[in-house]
């Protein structure tokens, strides 16, 4: 029901709304989402597959 929400939410909540599904999914898969690059900067993944989401249909499938 998360992505189906999600997908009728702006930008700014769908992290909200998604967070626990990422986290599960993650969590299942035995990885973590958060980061740290080669440069010492923290990042997450999980932040990059939100923003694919919102950007989804923006791509140009034809």
């Amino acid at each position: 029901m998360s992505l189906i929400h999600a997908n009728e939410m702006g930008p700014d909540e769908i992290k909200d709304e998604l967070y626990d599904v990422v986290k599960r999914l993650f969590k299942d898969a035995g990885v973590t989402f958060d980061r740290v690059s080669k440069r010492g900067e923290p990042y997450s993944i999980a932040d990059e597959a939100y923003n694919v989401f919102v950007s989804w249909f923006d791509y140009p499938w034809d």
